[in-house]
């Protein structure tokens, strides 16, 4: 990620950046995060914890396989999707 903002990029592909950090680093890589969005970059990010979900992103897609849902979280992050995205029967 250093190299990335070092470099200036457009686009930040990012798999669980919270996995094995303290809750304080997490805070300030979501500030990073909301800044870079804020400045009009691309962010991209791998994320499994449900329970955040809402709080920290704006946008979501989930995918089995294939495409199940892609738009704002307040719209598709429903448990029907969920389920979908995860092979259990709505």
């Amino acid at each position: 990620m250093a190299r990335a903002l070092a470099q200036d990029a457009e686009i930040f592909l990012l798999d669980e950046p919270f996995v094995g950090i303290d809750a304080t680093s997490e805070a300030l890589i979501i500030s990073l995060l909301k800044k870079l969005r804020d400045d009009g970059k691309t962010l991209l990010v791998v994320h499994h914890d449900f329970q955040k979900v809402a709080d920290y992103f704006d946008e979501i897609i989930l995918l089995n396989k294939q495409l199940i849902t892609i738009g704002p979280v307040e719209e598709h992050f429903t448990d029907e999707m969920i389920k979908k995205a995860y092979t259990i029967k709505a």
